[in-house]
C-alpha cells in the first residue's frame, strides 16, 4: 500500500456496490468508471504492474472531465459484461452467447467523446476496451493506434463512431 492505492490485479466497478468504493473486490468496488480507470493508471507508474479494470454489467453515464472515464490513459485495459461475482476473467460470460450483457457507457449526448486517449501516447502503450456498448456520444472512442477496441457496439455518436490517431 502506497500513496492511497493499492496494488492489485485487477480493480472493479460496480453500479450498485456499497463497500468501500475503493475497486479491491466486487463488494468494494467503485461506483463510476472514472475512478477505477484512474486508480489502475497509478498503480501503474506506482507499482510498474498493468491491472486491469473489470466493469459489471449495468449503465454508467459519463460526464466529460479530465480523469473520468473519456480519459483513458495508456496501459489500462478496460473489460465490460461481467456479472459481478466472478474471480477470474474465465469465468466472464462469453460475447456472442446469450448470458454476455454488455456494460453500457453512456454519454447522455453531451457533445464530447465518451473515451479519449490523449495524442501523447505513443502507439507502443496498448489499452484495450472489451465488453461495452458505447452510446450517446458526439465521438464514441478517440484513440491512439496500437490500442484495441473489441467485442463493442458504438450507437448513436453524433460526429464519429470511432477515430484511431498515427503517432
Amino acid at each position: 500500500f502506497l500513496s492511497g492505492v493499492h496494488m492489485t490485479e485487477r480493480v472493479s466497478v460496480k453500479a450498485d456496490a456499497n463497500g468501500n468504493n475503493d475497486g479491491t473486490s466486487w463488494n468494494n468496488a467503485y461506483n463510476q468508471l472514472s475512478q477505477a480507470v484512474v486508480d489502475a493508471h497509478r498503480q501503474h507508474e506506482i507499482y510498474g504492474n498493468h491491472p486491469d479494470v473489470w466493469v459489471a454489467q449495468g449503465t454508467y453515464t459519463v460526464a466529460y472531465s479530465y480523469g473520468s472515464v473519456t480519459y483513458l490513459p495508456s496501459n489500462v485495459s478496460v473489460y465490460g459484461g461481467f456479472v459481478g461475482n466472478e474471480t477470474s476473467f474465465a469465468q466472464r460470460p462469453q460475447p456472442g452467447t446469450a448470458a454476455f450483457q454488455p456494460s453500457i457507457l453512456d454519454g447522455q449526448n453531451n457533445g464530447n467523446s465518451i473515451i479519449y486517449q490523449s495524442e501523447y501516447y505513443s502507439s507502443e502503450n496498448q489499452s484495450i476496451i472489451d465488453g461495452f456498448i458505447i452510446q450517446n456520444g458526439y465521438t464514441g472512442a478517440e484513440l491512439r493506434s496500437g490500442s484495441v477496441i473489441r467485442n463493442c457496439i458504438i450507437a448513436n455518436s453524433g460526429n464519429f463512431g470511432i477515430n484511431i490517431y498515427g503517432t
